[in-house]
């Protein structure tokens, strides 16, 4: 443990009325934490052998991710530097600390489920967890979008989106293709379906870095895309990950064998991999999406190749892409979450979701996997 330092005497200027808002301000259009005088005063806390200096970013970002609504996460964040402050608690025990800021979220009418919640998330990032999630499903499904907002959610900043990563590679690699097959008009299905699954090993090879340095290093990452194939990662799910529906090993025993591994082999190490398989169910709504989304690409150079007026790429786009989703729909994909979108209601969805991924965590944790 490390060696507690003397309390520092908080200047009075602390202890006066607060003249500054500590309000969320807007810079570029995206919230932020207001600067507050409490800021300029640290506040150790110390975790078994080692120490840290609190953030009430931090702290709000887990509470939002626990699903804390953002103003609240905001304003009990500072009401618990505040105390610690005003009582000139300027080093702390993690406990201690966690006692003050559940009696601030229980005043604030929060249950017990967010704050065990907390601790659970507080514990998942200190033991450097491995977390990978996997979005797919054909095109125009709300995939980017669903995947950018749980990231933000989850204070998960690497999100990879598959579009992106074909872009630049084949900036670098002459022989990757130069753009997705579902840009292009094709003789048969069977060609295009047969050209789609090429481009997906491709793909999962170009993320293989991405996908290794997740798992070894014990980060969080998001990748989304219609380039994922669910027959290329359900080995990888299958050896990789936790939490696999055909395993009937317990989270403790996968855990202990990883832990084992890192001191007899050169194992790769586990995480916990959740899939999400995204689609549309009724077929006049996501025929609209390809219309508006198409509309509003008509000068892209990369479509060109589908048509030779907007009524022909739409029909080519609209086909190429129910050809994804019927190839999919044939799939094994029970290791993945089936989620229907709500394009008229896409927070809920995005609840569905972020719950998912907290009921997993809370699996694991329940079987003493971390």
């Amino acid at each position: 443990m490390s060696t507690t330092v003397p309390f520092l005497e908080v200047p009075n200027e602390f202890n006066k009325e607060r003249k500054q808002s500590d309000s969320p301000i807007r810079i570029n259009g995206q919230k932020k934490l207001a600067s507050s005088k409490y800021d300029f005063v640290k506040v150790k806390v110390s975790v078994e052998k080692h120490y840290y200096i609190l953030s009430r970013f931090i702290v709000s970002r887990i509470l939002t991710a626990v699903n804390v609504h953002y103003t609240d996460s905001v304003k009990v964040s500072l009401e618990l530097k505040k105390k610690l402050v005003d009582l000139n608690r300027l080093d702390v025990t993690q406990a201690e600390l966690e006692q003050h800021l559940f009696m601030i979220l229980r005043s604030y009418k929060y249950g017990e489920v967010p704050i065990q919640r907390y601790k659970l998330m507080t514990r998942f990032h200190q033991k450097r967890v491995p977390l990978m999630i996997l979005m797919f499903g054909t095109g125009c499904v709300g995939k980017s979008t669903l995947a950018t907002q749980l990231g933000e959610r989850l204070n998960i900043p690497n999100v990879l989106q598959t579009d992106l990563v074909l872009d630049l590679v084949s900036s670098l690699n002459t022989s990757a293709p130069s753009i997705p097959v579902w840009f292009k008009q094709h003789q048969s299905k069977h060609s295009y379906l047969e050209q789609y699954k090429k481009e997906c090993i491709f793909m999962r090879d170009a993320l293989d870095g991405d996908i290794n340095k997740c798992l070894e290093e014990g980060k969080a990452i998001i990748i989304e895309g219609s380039h994922i194939d669910p027959n290329l990662i359900v080995d990888l799910i299958k050896t990789r990950s936790f939490r696999f529906e055909g395993n009937n090993k317990s989270f403790r025993d996968i855990y202990q064998e990883d832990v084992e591994s890192e001191v007899t082999s050169a194992e790769p190490k586990k995480g916990l991999i959740l899939a999400f398989f995204l689609r549309i169910q009724k077929k006049e709504e996501h025929e609209l999406f390809f219309e508006q989304w198409l509309s509003s690409r008509s000068n892209v150079g990369s479509i060109q190749s589908l048509g030779s007026n907007f009524d022909e790429k739409l029909i080519s786009l609209s086909n190429n892409f129910k050809h994804i989703q019927e190839y999919l729909d044939q799939q094994n994909t029970d290791f993945a979450a089936h989620i229907n979108v709500n394009l008229h209601k896409l927070d809920e969805t995005l609840d569905r979701m972020h719950t998912d991924v907290l009921t997993n965590i809370e699996r694991a944790y329940q079987e003493y996997a971390f």
